[in-house]
């Protein structure tokens, strides 16, 4: 290597040492926060379109993101990316256990949410089966857009946003 090499690899470095304490740290980003969300929420087998409006808390340290009435497990968290996955046929319970409050339902059987921080795009997919005498299904599809919020100490709620949970039919 010639000395213009070395010089221009030695001012490089010293400036990255210099800089590096001012460089955003990738455990600087929130580790708490609200995700407030809206777009359309497609039901699949009614065939039928609505807006919604909908809040979530997360919690990368306790892998939760929580929503109007239960909260699920991250299974992936990234700097890109939030993504929670349950597949109640590989766990052996419903996805949102603590939202069933009858013996009518739902009875989540999946629940995808997938959140990429970087475009703030939003998807969430949920399916089970609604009904104790005369269960029928349910399929429904959410697409939309989020922004990071504060981190608000409760459990945000559907209701405080103008929209019905999903969980009513």
């Amino acid at each position: 290597m010639g000395s213009k090499a070395r010089l221009w690899s030695a001012a490089a470095l010293a400036c990255m040492l210099l800089y590096a304490p001012y460089a955003p740290a990738a455990s600087a980003a929130p580790q708490k926060f609200d995700l407030i969300c809206h777009g359309k929420l497609e039901d699949r087998l009614l065939k039928k379109v609505i807006e919604f409006k909908a809040a979530f808390s997360v919690d990368v340290r306790k892998k939760q993101i929580c929503d109007e009435q239960s909260c699920e497990t991250l299974t992936k968290t990234d700097a890109r990316s939030l993504v929670s996955d349950c597949d109640a046929h590989d766990g052996g319970r419903f996805c949102d256990a603590e939202r069933i409050d009858s013996t009518a339902g739902p009875f989540v059987q999946g629940d995808q949410i997938v959140v990429d921080l970087v475009t703030g795009r939003f998807s969430r997919k949920m399916w089970g089966e609604l009904g104790d005498r005369a269960p029928r299904p349910f399929h429904d599809e959410y697409a939309g857009v989020c922004r990071i919020a504060p981190f608000k100490p409760h459990k945000p709620t559907l209701f405080e946003h103008d929209a019905s949970p999903p969980s009513s039919r």
